[in-house]
């Protein structure tokens, strides 16, 4: 059954025609941004709006694989191929055929598995396990990650040819953090689809926090209070509701503030780490020293020695890449669970 659609605070009304020139393409989209933003969602609603739509939508949790599993899963067996293979299966890929094929988690695929999905994309041909014929599958591919696949290239974690490939046209949806004014209507409307009550000024509460786990932790935290609360918000059982989630603000602020990655150096953390204590406290070193624990003659020494290594830190922009936005008309699925997109 089709889902219903509402609109979604992370696209404006003039993104909204550029998101379904993507959707009614052909061509693979790679859809990048944080746990909790919405990914797997948009991923539905391209589907939903593209020339697939009347076909199968068929999510696939590329980290939830198995690795000695992956080939199979995606692409099929036949029977007798390993211990338990009583019957043929036509694996993930051709069961979305004349639909849409969602790789969620993509960056989880080890190097052998995207060798094989890079032949797919390249042929629409798959092989399945123990058989001796390709067989032709017509499907579109959405893939998603929270990992910077950028920086999986560059580790040698992700195959460069596969990341071009995915990303003919690419999304960043932005994480909630960065869109703080429309937390209270987001908020709201979370509120609104379940059907809970709130009193306005429990909301302001909202605003500070980085949310790291963007808006599926938003509706976690929401859903948490107004169910203590008897179905109503009150700004005292949100405040200890928020209360309770300090620890995870407090060791996830500096890593969303500097950008910190898998792939960086130590020196490049000790760096950010540094620089963030450093504007916490408004540049003041002796109090930034003491809250690092270490000497000010310390601090002064690795602030020398940055100089030697800091240059322009570039980010590699995506060709492509849609930036999402937000949108006061904001409102939020029944389920809460993720934003929606409205036709």
């Amino acid at each position: 059954m089709k889902q219903n659609y509402w609109t979604s605070p992370l696209l404006t009304s003039s993104e909204y025609d550029q998101a379904k020139l993507y959707a009614r393409s052909p061509w693979p989209i790679l859809i990048q941004g944080e746990t909790g933003v919405g990914k797997d969602f948009f991923a539905r609603w391209v589907h939903d709006h593209s020339a697939n739509k009347d076909g199968p939508y068929v999510p696939v949790n590329c980290g939830a694989l198995p690795a000695n599993l992956v080939e199979s899963e995606l692409f099929g067996f036949e029977r007798g191929a390993f211990t338990g293979a009583q019957t043929s299966s036509l694996g993930l890929v051709r069961s979305a055929e004349q639909g849409t094929l969602f790789l969620d988690e993509i960056g989880e695929l080890d190097l052998l598995a995207q060798t094989k999905l890079l032949r797919f994309l390249d042929t629409g041909e798959v092989r399945a396990l123990n058989s001796r014929k390709s067989q032709h599958a017509q499907v579109r591919v959405i893939a998603a990650s929270h990992v910077d696949l950028l920086s999986a290239v560059k580790r040698g974690k992700f195959r460069l040819d596969l990341y071009e490939r995915l990303s003919v046209l690419s999304l960043q949806i932005p994480p909630l953090r960065q869109k703080r004014a429309f937390i209270t209507v987001i908020a709201e409307n979370l509120l609104r689809a379940q059907g809970f009550e709130w009193e306005p000024e429990a909301l302001s509460l909202l605003t500070p926090y980085p949310w790291p786990g963007n808006i599926r932790q938003l509706r976690n935290v929401l859903l948490r209070a107004a169910i203590l609360g008897n179905g109503r918000v009150a700004r005292k059982g949100l405040g200890a509701v928020l209360s309770e989630h300090h620890w995870i603000w407090e060791n996830t602020q500096t890593s969303h503030a500097t950008g910190v990655s898998d792939g960086s150096k130590l020196w490049e953390i000790e760096q950010d780490v540094v620089r963030s204590r450093l504007r916490k406290f408004g540049g003041n070193k002796k109090a930034t020293a003491e809250d690092l624990g270490i000497a000010k003659s310390t601090l002064h020494e690795m602030l020398r020695r940055w100089k030697e290594f800091d240059g322009p830190a570039a980010t590699p922009a995506v060709a492509g890449a849609l930036p999402i936005e937000c949108d006061s008309r904001a409102q939020l699925s029944a389920s809460g669970d993720s934003p929606h997109l409205v036709p």
